[in-house]
């Protein structure tokens, strides 16, 4: 929906609105309500899912984030439909880097037992930043299986971050074994490095912890300023 309707100064603005829109609803089989028309857009959203069904397709075993296109043919006379377009079935890997790049853009809720720790930035001599960070995770919120009279536990760790500007960057993993035996005090902490060099902007930071042996996901966020006069927003997550 278009609430805000036409703009009668930025029309490249406008354009590109209703390209947007326009795509989407051919995408997905939806509608395009454009230009502002607030009196008829509940009524026709209304209307227009009066006779919604659902359609299950079986994805095919083989998940290959690979494009497959959806055709619906409609067996009476004088009824038209309108359909989702393709669907995708996403890999595993794909599956775990979207969660990631999701993570950026939701505000958290909640606490996490994952904490992210962060040092100020050191600002280069060109635009970017250099920022210390580490993520601090209490043994106890994995899973830990003894082979050999030693305990293991093993996990993926990634992270991502993205500017001001909506610039993401790319998600790194890192597959973790840790001996149990290596970590100090009965409060064991797993401290992780997070070396980070970054444009300097304001970004968001996401880090995803996956415990391959509970599949236990925990995650935390927290904003990166490269003003040195301002302070660190607490850093903010959820499991």
């Amino acid at each position: 929906m278009d609430v805000e309707g036409r703009d009668p100064v930025d029309w490249g603005r406008e354009e590109r609105l209703q390209a947007v829109l326009g795509g989407l609803a051919r995408v997905t089989g939806g509608r395009a309500l454009l230009d502002g028309d607030r009196r008829r857009m509940l009524s026709a959203a209304s209307a227009d899912t009066a006779s919604y069904y659902s359609l299950a397709v079986r994805p095919p075993e083989e998940r290959d984030d690979r494009r497959h296109g959806i055709e619906v043919r409609v067996l009476r006379p004088g009824l038209t439909v309108r359909n989702l377009a393709a669907f995708v079935p996403l890999s595993p890997e794909r599956a775990r880097v979207l969660d990631v790049y999701n993570a950026l853009f939701l505000e958290p809720s909640g606490d996490s037992v994952l904490r992210l720790r962060l040092a100020g930035p050191q600002l280069a001599p060109t635009d970017r930043m250099e920022v210390t960070a580490a993520a601090a995770l209490p043994a106890r919120a994995l899973r830990w299986t003894e082979r050999g009279g030693r305990w293991s536990a093993r996990f993926a760790l990634e992270t991502a971050t993205v500017d001001i500007r909506g610039n993401a960057s790319g998600v790194e993993v890192r597959e973790l074994h840790v001996d149990r035996a290596s970590l100090p005090g009965p409060d064991e902490t797993i401290v992780l490095p997070l070396p980070l060099d970054l444009r300097r902007r304001r970004h968001s930071l996401a880090v995803f912890v996956r415990d391959h042996q509970s599949d236990a996901v925990l995650t935390a966020t927290a904003e990166i300023s490269p003003r040195p006069d301002e302070p660190w927003e607490a850093p903010r997550g959820r499991s």
